[in-house]
């Protein structure tokens, strides 16, 4: 019996699904796990670890090995071919030490390195964005369950006015047109509740593949809305973001990289001096094998200089273009600048906005309660009409999508905010 009842629970488990309690901790960390775009910044900024490294390994020694054995199939028999072999074999081996450039390496180095921070913060940026929209989403689907729950109480409203109309005709008070305004009422809600079930539905199941959950899995949203909000000062808002925001610190390092690769153009009108140093065991022979008694060994050590005397304008044409790509990262660096304070400051002025009408937008509510409950009392006492009552009714649902509206504005323009400034809710 008790394998039994393991196997049963393990069936139902596997046909239905399970629950999943989610909150807003496990939803962001579930979306950074799950997102394809963080793994490959991710993967973008090991290539840039990799390049600076393969960038640095000019600075290395540079040992070459090689091969050659020669057949000199023909030739002519003058003079100064009669020294020539038929068979040669050269067996050599070059080593090549870069000892300086003038800093045509280092700033390329220099140049890679800060490629690397920036791919960092792109990182960064990236999970800040996958933080951000795995919130809209949770958030998302809780208003979309509220608004489900709103309009299911709405139609047990209707419901109960339904009730109390026929109670009333029990004692003679029946009236065929608020009658048909009831029953209307009740059927009127049915649509909605359906449209209700839909927006909820789409909304967890994007969820689910956002947070790569098992689509026969069922989603329980067990945090809800936060209820502390404090005020935000711009000012101090966007010295924040000037000061975290990782897509601007990236851009900054875009910036200084650009200047690095200026330099490392620039260094290309100096020489480039290097040490080398050759070893080769080489011979001839009349005969396809060369053996020992022909082979000798022959080494060499010396330093090489290379001038640049004349390049046409490639040279002088390859920093133009790195100072115009400098020039650009400035402009973009001031562009996005720009927009993430104007963005950031239309997000506080909602927020503070927000805050300012919610307490309007819960008694208005409180009051819309009042209003419906006084109005059945009179409409079952025949004081009042169904249309009033439904009007009453409505007032009701109306004021509860009002306030769960602005509930709903109120997370994401905080996410928001939050996104940008790279801080907490607790910031003031």
């Amino acid at each position: 019996m008790k394998y039994y009842l393991i196997a049963s629970l393990f069936l139902f488990t596997s046909v239905f699904g399970e629950t999943i309690p989610l909150n807003l901790s496990e939803t962001t960390s579930r979306a950074i796990r799950e997102s394809e775009d963080y793994q490959i910044q991710k993967n973008e900024v090991i290539k840039s670890e990799y390049k600076t490294k393969e960038t640095a390994s000019i600075l290395y020694p540079q040992i070459t090995g090689e091969l050659t054995y020669l057949n000199n199939l023909k030739y002519p028999e003058i003079p100064s071919s009669r020294m020539i072999k038929n068979f040669i074999f050269d067996a050599g081996v070059n080593v090549n030490q870069i000892i300086t450039t003038f800093g045509k390496i280092s700033s390329s180095i220099a140049a890679m390195k800060k490629f690397t921070t920036m791919n960092r913060f792109r990182e960064e940026s990236v999970k800040d964005e996958v933080v951000f929209n795995s919130k809209l989403l949770y958030f998302n689907a809780y208003f979309a369950n509220r608004v489900l729950q709103i309009t299911k109480e709405s139609y047990e409203n209707v419901l109960k006015n339904k009730e109390l109309l026929e109670k009333n005709s029990e004692t003679g008070r029946l009236s065929t047109r608020d009658s048909i305004k009831l029953s209307a009422d009740v059927a009127a809600r049915i649509p909605l509740i359906a449209n209700a079930e839909s927006s909820y539905r789409i909304a967890i199941e994007s969820l689910k593949k956002a947070l790569g959950i098992d689509p026969d899995s069922d989603i329980e949203l067990i945090e809800g809305y936060r209820t502390n909000y404090g005020n935000f000062n711009i000012k101090q808002a966007i010295a924040h973001l000037e000061q975290h925001q990782p897509v601007l610190k990236a851009l900054q390092q875009s910036i200084g990289a650009q200047e690095d690769l200026i330099k490392s153009k620039k260094a290309e009108y100096f020489p480039n001096l290097s040490a080398f140093f050759r070893y080769n065991y080489k011979g001839a022979s009349d005969e396809y094998f060369i053996g020992n008694d022909t082979l000798f060994n022959y080494t060499a050590v010396g330093f090489n200089l290379q001038i640049p005397l004349f390049y046409g304008t490639r040279t002088r044409d390859k920093v133009r273009q790195s100072v115009a790509d400098k020039d650009n990262a400035i402009l973009t660096f001031e562009k996005t600048k720009k927009n993430l304070e104007l963005e950031l400051e239309k997000a506080i002025i909602e927020y503070n906005e927000l805050i300012t009408t919610l307490p309007a937008n819960e008694e208005a509510e409180k009051l819309a309660q009042e209003s419906f409950r006084l109005s059945q009392n009179l409409f079952a006492s025949g004081q009042l009409s169904a249309t009033d009552l439904n009007d009453a009714e409505m007032m009701l649902m109306n004021q509860k999508f009002k306030k769960e509206t602005s509930l709903f504005k109120l997370q994401v323009t905080l996410a928001k905010i939050e996104r940008l400034t790279c801080i907490g809710a607790t910031y003031e």
